[in-house]
């Protein structure tokens, strides 16, 4: 899988206070709740396999096509969101 690019949001109690992009810039904040949406299935989140529809909104208005939570025991740091290079798949390999 290559990454053509990302962004990390980082939390402090429930709230979106940074955000940090890589490969490209997105310069619209999105809604700190459509952030934490991502996060409430404490899980990856590959848009292509995503069958919750509230979920596959936000991610596109995100233009995500992965999503992976970040948290420090039950407490939510942050997500990275990334657009994936067109025509490849995501592998994920879990242990």
């Amino acid at each position: 899988m290559h990454i053509s690019g990302g962004t990390f949001f980082i939390f402090h109690n429930s709230s979106l206070i940074q955000s940090m992009s890589g490969g490209f810039v997105n310069k619209e904040k999105p809604d700190d709740k459509v952030v934490l949406e991502l996060c409430k299935k404490k899980k990856i989140i590959i848009l292509e396999e995503e069958n919750n529809e509230k979920i596959k909104e936000t991610m596109m208005q995100l233009n995500a096509s992965v999503a992976l939570p970040l948290f420090v025991g039950s407490k939510i740091n942050g997500v990275y969101c990334s657009v994936k290079k067109d025509r490849e798949t995501f592998i994920l390999i879990r242990t």
